[in-house]
């Protein structure tokens, strides 16, 4: 969702298209992008590629990864890394990565994922989020949590 469309989509959410870009290989983002554009004709859809992720993070105000049941993986990371608000589904452990600093929403219930995206389009995106992940989710991090990790599997088979 467009940064710069926020303000007009507050003004005039009727009039005023909210961008959209679906991120997904083959059929299914052609099929994402079909339905949104018989669903909800205010919308401005289209597929983007897998190497424009970081422009599209960049350009947008909200990443919204809304699944069943989700580890945060590196795309919502990513996204709040490039200075998107984050729409994450409850399921899974996402909580314990962002906290208070993301809108939370049930993937069964569509005004729950529409509510949590609206709060998202009218808050800023949180500092604290992006400084935690610059600090705890890097490579360096993962690399010496995995060592340690292997360090105690060892020592616990006497190897």
């Amino acid at each position: 969702m467009g940064k710069s469309d926020k303000a007009a989509g507050a003004a005039e959410p009727a009039t005023s298209p909210i961008g959209v870009a679906v991120l997904g290989l083959g059929n299914v983002g052609s099929e994402v992008v079909r339905i949104i554009e018989q669903t909800a004709p205010d919308l401005a859809a289209r597929i983007g590629a897998p190497l424009e992720l970081r422009t599209l993070y960049e350009l947008s105000k909200v990443h919204a990864c809304v699944s069943w049941y989700e580890t945060p993986g590196l795309v919502s990371l990513e996204a709040a890394l490039c200075g998107c608000a984050l729409v994450v589904s409850e399921g899974g452990c996402t909580r314990e990565y962002f906290g208070d600093d993301a809108r939370y929403c049930r993937a069964d219930d569509v005004s729950s994922i529409r509510d949590a995206l609206y709060e998202a389009l009218e808050s800023p995106p949180s500092g604290d989020l992006r400084a935690r992940i610059s600090q705890r989710y890097t490579w360096e991090e993962a690399a010496a949590k995995t060592l340690e990790a292997y360090e105690l599997a060892t020592a616990k088979v006497g190897v």
